[in-house]
């Protein structure tokens, strides 16, 4: 089916050979959605106001809500949505989380534990709040744009492109995951 899927309370957990085809997907408060890898449509929409669970590579085209989302190392969630939007979600563990449509402008704030690698591969991606990367977390930029609208503190920047747009804002980088290496444009 392709309809609409809310999980409104207790866990959803998709493991294998299991998939939505849906587009539109709600976590009400409370409820829990797991996935271990490519269990969404690639252009779903994630309305997460309760618990998202990521241990593999998941791809979405949106999220936005106030919920958790856990990304479980070796897992990364892409956001590869084309649209504008506030993702307020707050994120925790040692995945990934990467944005990666060249089309998509999208803003991360709230105050994130997450420590695992944020990759910006396009598009725009701003950094709000001055707690949107967790101190110890690392940014790689290898495309897109990388703004700041707070100071922002981090754990390491690398990447091989894109640029990063600093306005009257501070980026102190910690380098607590090593050596530190960008070659684009500040």
């Amino acid at each position: 089916y392709t309809g609409s899927t809310t999980v409104a309370q207790g866990t959803l957990a998709l493991g294998a050979g299991s998939t939505l085809a849906s587009t539109s997907v709600t976590i009400d408060a409370g409820a829990v959605l797991s996935t271990n890898g490519e269990h969404l449509a690639d252009g779903t929409t994630l309305s997460n106001n309760g618990q998202f669970t990521v241990t593999g590579a998941e791809t979405i085209g949106e999220m936005n809500g106030t919920g958790a989302v856990t990304l479980t190392d070796p897992g990364v969630l892409t956001i590869a949505g084309a649209g504008t939007s506030t993702i307020s979600n707050t994120f925790n563990g040692t995945g990934g989380l990467t944005f990666s449509n060249a089309s998509g402008a999208h803003t991360l704030n709230g105050t994130n534990s997450h420590t695992g690698a944020t990759t910006l591969e396009a598009g725009g991606l701003t950094l709000s709040g001055g707690s949107a990367i967790a101190d110890t977390g690392a940014v790689v930029v290898n495309g897109g744009i990388l703004a700041l609208s707070n100071s922002e503190t981090i754990g390491a920047l690398s990447g091989t492109g894109g640029a990063i747009q600093l306005g009257s804002n501070t980026l102190t980088v910690n380098a607590t995951n090593g050596s530190s290496g960008y070659d684009g444009a500040i």
